[in-house]
């Protein structure tokens, strides 16, 4: 269950990664001054990075 878990928080943060990707370029670009939407990629990011490393613990704890 925790091996199924880890394999979609990973595919979120590959999700997540690549929206806070293009909504970077448009910042950078100038196409907009800022957005919202960036930070609550990264904030998400960051959590589920998080969530990732508890997970890998407990499987190196051998839980399952």
């Amino acid at each position: 269950m925790l091996k199924d878990r880890k394999a979609l928080v990973e595919a979120e943060i590959s999700r997540q990664t690549e929206i806070a990707s293009h909504l970077y370029l448009d910042m950078i670009r100038g196409l907009v001054d800022h957005n919202e939407d960036y930070d609550v990629a990264c904030d998400r990011i960051t959590k589920l990075q998080h969530e990732r490393k508890m997970i890998q613990l407990l499987l190196d704890q051998g839980h399952l």
